[in-house]
């Protein structure tokens, strides 16, 4: 997972070397990844919008499968240009990268363009959720699928807006007409202090490339899905049948700060 990222350009040849042998060099990233890359495997969607898709690993993981057209949307230009270069290199077909936000997606995509919109590590950071949520929800097809991850850890970390709860998120999802299928605990136990490990030396890079291989090996034995996690991969489907107008209020399903 995240092998393409060693075609950018800015790396060194060793660099490159070793992303491309090892994949993208993010501990919880990659752990993160293991659970949805199964539930994109089990969907298995045809058109599919990244949102803050970071370095582009999902986007490019999903171009792999020529039958997927996949879209990464990115506020930052400076990554939108080199995923946009690292495409190019792999001469992908099926794969575009877009600069901007989903508040002005409207104009590049019309209403019910996706099958699924990723949406991993990037809801807390959000002002605005419940418009986010809402500008989602149009551009799913009827029956499409809103998948992502957000932390659970009752409290907010720099940069953060949004605090995520067992009750009240599922209910927020419910109110915007997504049906939830499903809220998933992970990043406990075992899976939690390897990735406290990696956090610790990720400041020492020759320790995180001796170390990083390890790690990873160690953490294929575990789960990630653990009750007592500080996370929550979730799913959301969009209705089959149209609904008309929205349940909630936007007093409901999450704490902004």
């Amino acid at each position: 997972f995240g092998q393409e990222y060693a075609y950018r350009s800015a790396w060194g040849r060793w660099q490159r070397l070793y992303v491309y042998m090892f994949g993208l060099v993010d501990l919880p990233s990659r752990l993160r990844a293991r659970v949805i890359e199964k539930e994109i495997q089990n969907l298995q969607p045809r058109k599919v919008l990244d949102v803050g898709f970071g370095v582009g690993s999902y986007s490019f993981y999903l171009s792999r499968f020529s039958h997927i057209q996949v879209c990464g949307l990115e506020i930052n230009a400076q990554r939108v240009e080199e995923a946009g270069q690292i495409a190019g290199v792999l001469q992908r077909g099926n794969i575009k990268f877009i600069q901007g936000t989903l508040e002005d997606s409207k104009e590049h995509f019309p209403p019910e363009s996706f099958e699924m919109v990723l949406v991993v590590e990037v809801l807390q950071y959000l002002s605005d959720l419940e418009a986010t949520l809402t500008q989602i929800y149009k551009l799913l097809k009827p029956g499409g699928y809103l998948l992502g991850h957000v932390p659970a850890l009752g409290y907010l970390r720099p940069k953060e807006k949004n605090l995520f709860h067992d009750e009240k998120f599922p209910q927020l999802l419910s109110n915007m007409n997504f049906q939830v299928i499903k809220m998933v605990p992970t990043f406990g136990g075992i899976i939690k202090k390897l990735c406290a490990i990696y956090q610790a030396i990720s400041r020492w890079p020759v320790v995180v490339s001796i170390l990083f291989p390890w790690l990873l090996s160690i953490a294929a034995a575990f789960p990630v899905e653990n009750a007592r996690g500080q996370y929550r991969l979730f799913l959301a489907r969009k209705p089959s049948e149209r609904v008309q107008g929205f349940k909630g209020s936007r007093s409901q399903g999450f704490t902004s700060e």
